[in-house]
């Protein structure tokens, strides 16, 4: 069967800023303003959750409008499951769009406090047990956005049924950012399923869904609100923060992450320093300073003499300087995209000293906090 990839946004939490003393005016002035009750109907009160006491609720309530009584420094929230996402799609009858309502919720001093980002791979013929089990004993490699292997794999939740791995998650759950892997053939292999009859003609239907909160998720609309031109761009960017803040590495080609990766290419590509308003080649040099090269050269030093020292260096740079040759530097893939984004962030590049001194300047920032 052929081949096929798939990205929605799966859920999301967006919450707007209290305008007067009266959250529920505030609330209620919001439900006009995203016109809910014109797609949805007259809303009805439903249990709040988190921080809130009061909430109005639409589909089940797969949709909610919470607020908190007497605290108008607590934003008005909009909660979206996936169910209600889809069902308020429906209701549009095209005539929206998410590109369109994301940009509404930012005219409106929105914020997202979650969303989750679904990619659906169809009939890649994807076993979930024999990647876990690749991941574990090291042959596919997971980095992060700055090329670092991740942090907490040797504490990789799986779940499943039986013996068999049906799906696991990389990251910890309460992170700003967490991967999951799941089987959604077996997940929606009940009759009562909403996609049993779509499952049950797939040879293979795997999902590689994100949930991103905190201070990624608002980078998320913020850069969606200013970068994205129309709906076939945003799913550029859907899949590229995916495959910009993780990066599954192996020896062997993985055919569905090369295939998520070209996706997230192009006009719609995302910066992989979205998630933070410094420089990454400020970063980069931060990181030298502080996660072990600088240590490093220091041992170096003592261990032999400063002369000793340059003599490395000297070293260094020659193996450098045939880069991708046998025995020299193997330039990764990661490094492509870290050039574009620096010369993006910095359209003209010239002297090395200043992005040293903001490195430094990071650095003993940060040990005062």
């Amino acid at each position: 069967m052929i081949q096929e990839i798939r990205v929605s946004v799966d859920q999301l939490t967006v919450t707007f800023k209290c305008k007067t003393d009266d959250p529920e005016a505030d609330a209620k002035d919001l439900i006009s303003n995203l016109c809910l009750v014109d797609y949805l109907g007259d809303p009805e009160e439903v249990n709040a959750v988190n921080l809130y006491d009061h909430a109005l609720g639409w589909l089940n309530p797969n949709i909610k409008v919470m607020w908190k009584t007497d605290d108008p420094r607590q934003r008005v929230a909009v909660q979206m499951t996936a169910t209600g996402k889809r069902l308020l799609e429906y209701s549009w009858h095209e005539a929206n769009n998410w590109l369109a309502e994301f940009q509404r919720y930012e005219q409106l001093d929105g914020r997202f406090s979650r969303v989750d980002i679904a990619v659906d791979l169809i009939n890649y013929d994807l076993s979930l047990e024999k990647l876990l089990n690749r991941i574990q004993r090291g042959k596919v490699k997971v980095l992060d956005a700055l090329g670092r292997s991740y942090r907490g794999l040797d504490n990789i939740k799986y779940y499943g049924e039986g013996e068999k791995v049906t799906g696991f998650y990389i990251g910890r759950p309460n992170s700003d950012a967490l991967l999951r892997l799941y089987d959604k053939k077996t997940e929606q292999s009940g009759s009562g399923k909403p996609f049993y009859l779509v499952a049950k003609d797939l040879d293979n239907w795997v999902r590689v869904e994100a949930e991103f909160t905190g201070k990624y998720a608002n980078a998320i609309l913020k850069d969606i609100v200013s970068n994205v031109a129309d709906e076939e761009e945003l799913q550029r960017k859907l899949i590229g923060y995916i495959v910009n803040h993780w990066h599954l590495e192996a020896y062997h080609k993985l055919n569905f992450w090369a295939d998520m990766e070209e996706l997230g290419k192009g006009q719609g590509d995302v910066p992989r320093a979205f998630t933070s308003n410094e420089d990454k080649l400020v970063r980069m040099i931060h990181y030298f300073l502080t996660g072990g090269p600088a240590g490093i050269l220091y041992k170096i030093r003592e261990l032999f003499s400063e002369d000793e020292l340059d003599e490395f260096l000297d070293l260094v740079k020659e193996y450098l300087s045939e880069a991708n040759e046998e025995g020299y530097y193997q330039i990764p893939k990661s490094y492509y995209r870290d050039v574009k984004l620096i010369k993006a962030q910095n359209p003209k590049l010239d002297s090395i000293d200043e992005y040293f001194e903001q490195a430094f300047y990071l650095n003993e920032s940060r040990k005062r906090v």
